[in-house]
Protein backbone atom coordinates (compact mmCIF):
# COMPACT_ATOMS: atom_id res chain seq x y z
CA UNK A 1 0.00 0.00 0.00
CA UNK A 2 1.21 3.55 -0.87
CA UNK A 3 1.00 6.06 1.56
CA UNK A 4 1.75 9.64 2.02
CA UNK A 5 1.39 13.26 1.32
CA UNK A 6 3.99 16.00 -0.59
CA UNK A 7 6.00 17.91 1.98
CA UNK A 8 6.35 21.18 0.30
CA UNK A 9 3.96 23.48 -2.18
CA UNK A 10 6.44 25.34 -2.96
CA UNK A 11 6.79 26.63 -6.93
CA UNK A 12 9.90 24.37 -6.63
CA UNK A 13 8.38 21.64 -5.23
CA UNK A 14 5.60 21.94 -8.04
CA UNK A 15 7.12 20.11 -10.31
CA UNK A 16 9.40 17.76 -8.27
CA UNK A 17 7.20 16.89 -5.19
CA UNK A 18 8.09 14.90 -2.16
CA UNK A 19 6.13 11.80 -1.77
CA UNK A 20 6.15 9.09 0.99
CA UNK A 21 6.08 5.09 0.04
CA UNK A 22 5.31 2.78 2.70
CA UNK A 23 7.84 0.59 3.67
CA UNK A 24 8.48 -1.97 6.77
CA UNK A 25 11.55 -3.46 8.69
CA UNK A 26 10.69 -6.92 9.42
CA UNK A 27 11.81 -8.84 11.92
CA UNK A 28 12.08 -13.12 10.93
CA UNK A 29 12.79 -15.76 13.39
CA UNK A 30 15.88 -17.66 12.79
CA UNK A 31 15.51 -20.08 15.51
CA UNK A 32 13.83 -20.43 18.92
CA UNK A 33 15.38 -22.50 20.99
CA UNK A 34 14.47 -22.97 25.07
CA UNK A 35 17.71 -24.36 26.90
CA UNK A 36 16.17 -23.75 30.34
CA UNK A 37 15.71 -27.03 31.51
CA UNK A 38 19.93 -27.66 30.61
CA UNK A 39 22.37 -26.57 33.18
CA UNK A 40 24.96 -26.75 30.34
CA UNK A 41 25.63 -24.48 26.89
CA UNK A 42 23.42 -25.37 23.73
CA UNK A 43 25.50 -24.48 20.32
CA UNK A 44 23.13 -23.66 18.28
CA UNK A 45 23.95 -24.23 14.11
CA UNK A 46 22.12 -21.36 11.90
CA UNK A 47 22.85 -19.84 8.19
CA UNK A 48 23.01 -16.47 7.57
CA UNK A 49 21.67 -15.58 4.38
CA UNK A 50 21.30 -11.78 3.34
CA UNK A 51 19.87 -11.47 0.03
CA UNK A 52 17.77 -8.80 -1.83
CA UNK A 53 16.47 -8.61 -4.80
CA UNK A 54 14.69 -5.40 -6.60
CA UNK A 55 12.63 -5.05 -9.17
CA UNK A 56 12.07 -1.19 -10.60
CA UNK A 57 8.75 -1.68 -12.85
CA UNK A 58 7.17 -1.96 -9.10
CA UNK A 59 8.96 0.15 -7.51
CA UNK A 60 7.93 2.92 -10.25
CA UNK A 61 4.62 1.54 -10.30
CA UNK A 62 4.36 2.77 -5.98
CA UNK A 63 5.70 6.03 -7.46
CA UNK A 64 2.97 6.69 -10.18
CA UNK A 65 0.20 5.23 -7.98
CA UNK A 66 1.28 8.14 -5.07
CA UNK A 67 1.67 10.65 -7.66
CA UNK A 68 -1.95 9.98 -9.42
CA UNK A 69 -3.60 10.36 -5.90
CA UNK A 70 -2.03 13.22 -5.21
CA UNK A 71 -3.12 14.62 -9.29
CA UNK A 72 -6.16 16.13 -8.34
CA UNK A 73 -4.89 18.66 -6.06
CA UNK A 74 -4.76 21.78 -7.38
CA UNK A 75 -1.71 23.26 -4.75
CA UNK A 76 0.74 20.31 -5.65
CA UNK A 77 1.15 21.33 -9.30
CA UNK A 78 1.00 17.54 -11.09
CA UNK A 79 1.69 18.40 -14.97
CA UNK A 80 -0.91 15.98 -16.44
CA UNK A 81 0.30 13.71 -19.38
CA UNK A 82 3.64 13.62 -18.02
CA UNK A 83 5.05 10.45 -16.32
CA UNK A 84 7.03 10.61 -12.83
CA UNK A 85 10.33 9.03 -12.08
CA UNK A 86 12.11 9.61 -8.61
CA UNK A 87 15.39 11.90 -8.60
CA UNK A 88 16.18 10.72 -5.06
CA UNK A 89 15.38 8.34 -2.67
CA UNK A 90 15.45 7.57 1.44
CA UNK A 91 14.61 5.62 3.97
CA UNK A 92 12.55 7.92 6.90
CA UNK A 93 13.31 5.82 10.20
CA UNK A 94 15.05 6.54 13.65
CA UNK A 95 16.60 2.87 13.03
CA UNK A 96 20.12 2.62 11.39
CA UNK A 97 19.75 1.80 7.44
CA UNK A 98 22.22 -0.65 6.17
CA UNK A 99 24.29 -0.42 3.60
CA UNK A 100 22.67 -3.00 1.61
CA UNK A 101 19.33 -1.39 1.89
CA UNK A 102 20.84 1.81 0.62
CA UNK A 103 22.58 0.17 -2.29
CA UNK A 104 19.31 -1.68 -3.32
CA UNK A 105 17.08 1.74 -3.31
CA UNK A 106 19.47 3.09 -5.03
CA UNK A 107 19.82 0.72 -7.91
CA UNK A 108 16.16 0.81 -8.36
CA UNK A 109 15.88 4.08 -8.60
CA UNK A 110 18.86 4.65 -10.88
CA UNK A 111 19.10 1.31 -13.15
CA UNK A 112 15.25 0.98 -14.55
CA UNK A 113 15.70 -2.94 -15.39
CA UNK A 114 12.52 -4.34 -16.19
CA UNK A 115 13.89 -8.06 -14.81
CA UNK A 116 13.88 -8.58 -11.36
CA UNK A 117 17.81 -8.34 -10.29
CA UNK A 118 18.95 -10.45 -7.36
CA UNK A 119 22.02 -11.68 -5.30
CA UNK A 120 22.47 -14.14 -2.39
CA UNK A 121 25.08 -14.68 0.11
CA UNK A 122 25.07 -17.60 2.58
CA UNK A 123 27.05 -18.33 5.88
CA UNK A 124 26.82 -20.90 8.20
CA UNK A 125 27.25 -19.71 12.05
CA UNK A 126 26.60 -21.29 15.28
CA UNK A 127 24.79 -19.33 18.79
CA UNK A 128 25.55 -20.34 21.98
CA UNK A 129 22.41 -20.51 24.29
CA UNK A 130 23.48 -20.59 27.84
CA UNK A 131 22.33 -22.79 30.44
CA UNK A 132 18.99 -22.61 32.07
CA UNK A 133 17.87 -19.64 29.00
CA UNK A 134 15.96 -19.35 25.82
CA UNK A 135 17.49 -17.54 22.82
CA UNK A 136 15.27 -16.79 20.11
CA UNK A 137 17.43 -15.09 17.31
CA UNK A 138 15.61 -12.63 14.68
CA UNK A 139 17.27 -11.24 11.28
CA UNK A 140 15.75 -7.45 9.78
CA UNK A 141 14.31 -7.27 6.51
CA UNK A 142 13.44 -4.62 4.51
CA UNK A 143 10.27 -4.75 2.35
CA UNK A 144 8.72 -1.96 0.56
CA UNK A 145 7.40 -2.10 -3.29
CA UNK A 146 10.06 -4.43 -5.38
CA UNK A 147 12.50 -3.92 -2.98
CA UNK A 148 13.36 -6.88 -0.33
CA UNK A 149 16.59 -7.21 1.43
CA UNK A 150 17.52 -9.51 4.26
CA UNK A 151 20.21 -7.66 6.15
CA UNK A 152 23.05 -8.84 8.52
CA UNK A 153 21.04 -7.35 11.23
CA UNK A 154 20.50 -9.86 13.67
CA UNK A 155 18.63 -9.89 17.18
CA UNK A 156 18.00 -12.20 20.37
CA UNK A 157 15.75 -12.10 22.88
CA UNK A 158 15.05 -14.04 25.77
CA UNK A 159 10.86 -14.13 24.58
CA UNK A 160 9.58 -14.34 21.66
CA UNK A 161 8.64 -10.48 19.90
CA UNK A 162 5.12 -9.49 19.89
CA UNK A 163 2.85 -9.05 16.73
CA UNK A 164 4.03 -5.32 16.94
CA UNK A 165 7.57 -5.83 17.52
CA UNK A 166 7.80 -7.92 14.55
CA UNK A 167 6.96 -5.05 12.23
CA UNK A 168 8.48 -1.79 12.16
CA UNK A 169 7.47 1.22 9.46
CA UNK A 170 10.28 2.77 7.84
CA UNK A 171 8.41 4.65 4.78
CA UNK A 172 10.79 5.92 1.96
CA UNK A 173 10.76 9.38 0.96
CA UNK A 174 11.24 10.00 -2.75
CA UNK A 175 11.46 13.07 -4.50
CA UNK A 176 9.93 12.51 -7.66
CA UNK A 177 10.05 14.80 -11.00
CA UNK A 178 8.42 14.31 -14.76
CA UNK A 179 10.72 12.12 -16.83
CA UNK A 180 12.21 13.57 -20.23
CA UNK A 181 11.28 11.96 -23.52
CA UNK A 182 12.80 11.81 -26.18
CA UNK A 183 9.95 13.42 -29.02
CA UNK A 184 12.16 14.62 -32.18
CA UNK A 185 15.93 13.89 -33.66
CA UNK A 186 16.73 17.86 -35.55
CA UNK A 187 19.48 17.23 -38.33
CA UNK A 188 22.26 19.85 -38.03
CA UNK A 189 24.83 20.66 -40.58
CA UNK A 190 28.18 21.89 -40.60
CA UNK A 191 31.40 22.60 -42.53
CA UNK A 192 34.16 22.20 -39.66
CA UNK A 193 34.44 19.98 -36.65
CA UNK A 194 33.42 23.11 -34.26
CA UNK A 195 30.75 23.69 -36.15
CA UNK A 196 29.45 20.67 -33.71
CA UNK A 197 26.50 21.23 -31.02
CA UNK A 198 27.25 20.49 -27.42
CA UNK A 199 23.85 19.22 -27.12
CA UNK A 200 24.78 16.14 -30.08
CA UNK A 201 24.09 12.58 -29.84
CA UNK A 202 27.91 10.98 -29.04
CA UNK A 203 29.07 8.06 -30.25
CA UNK A 204 29.52 5.10 -27.68
CA UNK A 205 32.80 4.74 -27.39
CA UNK A 206 33.86 8.76 -28.18
CA UNK A 207 34.85 8.28 -31.67
CA UNK A 208 33.49 10.57 -34.23
CA UNK A 209 29.66 11.57 -34.14
CA UNK A 210 30.10 13.05 -37.61
CA UNK A 211 27.48 10.79 -39.24
CA UNK A 212 29.21 11.73 -42.81
CA UNK A 213 32.39 10.83 -41.29
CA UNK A 214 34.42 9.06 -43.95
CA UNK A 215 31.92 10.02 -46.52
CA UNK A 216 33.04 13.33 -47.34
CA UNK A 217 29.86 16.11 -48.10
CA UNK A 218 28.89 18.25 -44.88
CA UNK A 219 29.64 17.22 -41.03
CA UNK A 220 26.09 16.11 -39.91
CA UNK A 221 25.32 16.05 -36.68
CA UNK A 222 21.90 14.74 -34.77
CA UNK A 223 20.49 16.88 -31.81
CA UNK A 224 17.85 15.19 -29.63
CA UNK A 225 14.44 17.31 -28.82
CA UNK A 226 12.91 16.39 -25.42
CA UNK A 227 9.49 16.36 -24.04
CA UNK A 228 7.83 15.51 -20.65
CA UNK A 229 4.15 14.53 -22.45
CA UNK A 230 4.02 11.15 -22.89
CA UNK A 231 1.61 11.97 -26.00
CA UNK A 232 4.98 13.00 -27.54
CA UNK A 233 7.32 10.56 -26.99
CA UNK A 234 8.77 8.55 -29.57
CA UNK A 235 9.40 4.50 -29.39
CA UNK A 236 11.78 3.39 -32.43
CA UNK A 237 13.60 5.40 -35.28
CA UNK A 238 13.09 3.91 -38.42
CA UNK A 239 15.62 4.33 -41.47
CA UNK A 240 14.80 4.88 -44.62
CA UNK A 241 17.65 4.64 -47.32
CA UNK A 242 15.92 5.39 -51.12
CA UNK A 243 16.80 7.07 -54.46
CA UNK A 244 13.94 10.29 -54.10
CA UNK A 245 13.90 13.24 -51.94
CA UNK A 246 11.25 13.40 -49.54
CA UNK A 247 10.82 16.53 -48.52
CA UNK A 248 8.95 16.00 -44.82
CA UNK A 249 12.84 14.82 -43.55
CA UNK A 250 16.43 15.92 -43.50
CA UNK A 251 18.83 13.97 -45.09
CA UNK A 252 21.21 12.49 -42.91
CA UNK A 253 23.95 11.71 -45.79
CA UNK A 254 23.96 15.49 -47.27
CA UNK A 255 26.35 16.05 -49.80
CA UNK A 256 27.97 12.91 -49.65
CA UNK A 257 25.85 12.16 -52.83
CA UNK A 258 24.38 8.32 -53.31
CA UNK A 259 21.01 7.86 -51.65
CA UNK A 260 18.73 9.89 -49.03
CA UNK A 261 18.73 8.56 -45.59
CA UNK A 262 16.23 9.33 -43.47
CA UNK A 263 15.81 8.87 -39.80
CA UNK A 264 11.75 8.44 -39.09
CA UNK A 265 10.57 9.56 -35.68
CA UNK A 266 8.04 6.53 -34.70
CA UNK A 267 5.52 6.43 -31.94
CA UNK A 268 3.45 2.63 -31.90
CA UNK A 269 0.35 3.14 -30.13
CA UNK A 270 0.57 -0.46 -28.58
CA UNK A 271 4.32 0.20 -26.84
CA UNK A 272 5.01 1.56 -23.85
CA UNK A 273 8.58 2.15 -23.52
CA UNK A 274 9.52 5.28 -24.74
CA UNK A 275 13.11 6.42 -25.86
CA UNK A 276 14.89 8.56 -22.87
CA UNK A 277 18.59 8.16 -23.99
CA UNK A 278 20.63 8.07 -27.64
CA UNK A 279 23.78 7.12 -28.80
CA UNK A 280 26.11 6.76 -31.95
CA UNK A 281 27.55 3.25 -32.28
CA UNK A 282 30.31 3.17 -35.20
CA UNK A 283 32.14 -0.08 -35.97
CA UNK A 284 34.87 -1.59 -38.30
CA UNK A 285 32.33 -4.77 -38.98
CA UNK A 286 28.99 -5.89 -38.76
CA UNK A 287 27.61 -5.93 -34.75
CA UNK A 288 23.83 -5.26 -35.46
CA UNK A 289 23.09 -8.53 -33.63
CA UNK A 290 25.26 -7.62 -30.81
CA UNK A 291 24.53 -4.27 -30.14
CA UNK A 292 21.88 -5.22 -26.88
CA UNK A 293 24.81 -6.65 -25.13
CA UNK A 294 27.41 -3.33 -25.41
CA UNK A 295 24.98 -0.32 -25.29
CA UNK A 296 22.67 0.01 -22.31
CA UNK A 297 23.10 -3.40 -21.62
CA UNK A 298 20.46 -5.31 -19.67
CA UNK A 299 18.15 -2.01 -19.84
CA UNK A 300 15.14 -1.92 -22.60
CA UNK A 301 17.10 -0.72 -25.80
CA UNK A 302 16.84 -0.78 -29.76
CA UNK A 303 18.58 0.45 -32.22
CA UNK A 304 18.49 1.19 -36.59
CA UNK A 305 19.84 -0.72 -39.28
CA UNK A 306 23.89 0.42 -40.40
CA UNK A 307 23.00 4.11 -41.20
CA UNK A 308 25.74 3.74 -43.32
CA UNK A 309 24.47 0.36 -45.53
CA UNK A 310 25.02 0.14 -48.99
CA UNK A 311 27.88 3.36 -48.85
CA UNK A 312 30.77 1.53 -47.40
CA UNK A 313 32.86 2.51 -44.81
CA UNK A 314 32.01 1.93 -40.90
CA UNK A 315 28.83 0.33 -39.37
CA UNK A 316 26.86 3.13 -37.57
CA UNK A 317 23.88 2.66 -35.86
CA UNK A 318 21.74 4.79 -33.51
CA UNK A 319 20.84 2.88 -30.49
CA UNK A 320 18.24 3.97 -27.69
CA UNK A 321 17.17 3.32 -24.21
CA UNK A 322 13.54 3.33 -23.47
CA UNK A 323 11.86 3.51 -19.77
CA UNK A 324 8.36 2.49 -19.44
CA UNK A 325 6.05 5.62 -18.67
CA UNK A 326 3.20 5.68 -16.61
CA UNK A 327 1.32 8.32 -17.44
CA UNK A 328 -0.50 11.06 -14.52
Amino acid sequence: MVVGTPTDTSEAAATSPTITIAANYIWKLVFDYNNSNNSGNFTQSYSKVESGSYTSQNFYQAVHNQVESFSTSASIGIESGASYGPVSASVSSNLAVSKDVSSALEQTISEQKETVQSYSNEENRTYVVGPQSRAVLYQRTFQAPGLLVQEDIFKSTPIPLTNAELVQSAPIEAVVSPKQFIKDLRVVTGDQPSNAPGNRVRDWFGGSDDINYGQGGKYIWLVPEYTTKVSEALTIFDLAIQSNADPRYTDIAMGSGGKYRYLIPVTQSNINLYITHLSLARFDSDMYSSLGNITFRGLPQGHTQDLNGGRGGTFLYLVWESQRAYTV
